[in-house]
């Protein structure tokens, strides 16, 4: 199994929110496969915009039938991803009070899409151990100091 490690940092400024991300990917014996971020841009809205673009660009680049396992501090984020893409759309992509869309279906349903036409295992964690813990530490860092950053797939 690999393990995805994402890290988002967002901006408020009066009337606006920007954020970005940065990503590592693990190999179960814990080394950097691959990594990735948005640091050369800022989207708009808070730090829950940045996480699904980061988890679609590594979706996209792992081979069929991974196995990838989301380790992400927003709670929510990792309640969503927690649930299958079956239960996703059984329950509308709609919030947990079943009355209004979730704000980021579109990107859910576009992960779904990539989940299911790869054949992907995905699951979604906290991190807990301390490495997981420094993996994430060390992407905030990098996030909100801009360093260079190779493409997604070159480790740093």
């Amino acid at each position: 199994m690999t393990r995805l490690v994402i890290a988002t940092n967002h901006h408020n400024a009066p009337g606006y929110k920007s954020c970005n991300h940065a990503s590592r990917l693990l190999s179960e014996n814990d080394k950097v496969i691959g990594c990735g971020s948005s640091r050369n841009e800022r989207l708009d809205g808070d730090q829950t915009k940045a996480v699904y673009p980061a988890l679609t660009e590594v979706l996209l680049a792992v081979p069929n039938g991974s196995d990838v396992e989301v380790l992400n501090t927003l709670n929510h984020v990792v309640a969503e991803l927690s649930r299958t893409a079956s239960q996703r759309r059984a329950a509308g992509y709609l919030k947990a009070d079943g009355k209004e869309l979730l704000e980021d279906h579109a990107a859910l349903m576009r992960i779904d899409e990539i989940v299911e036409a790869k054949g992907l295992h995905l699951h979604a964690r906290r991190p807990v151990t301390y490495e997981e813990r420094c993996h994430a530490k060390a992407l905030l860092d990098e996030i909100r100091c801009y360093p260079p950053s190779p493409p997604f797939g070159q480790a740093a």
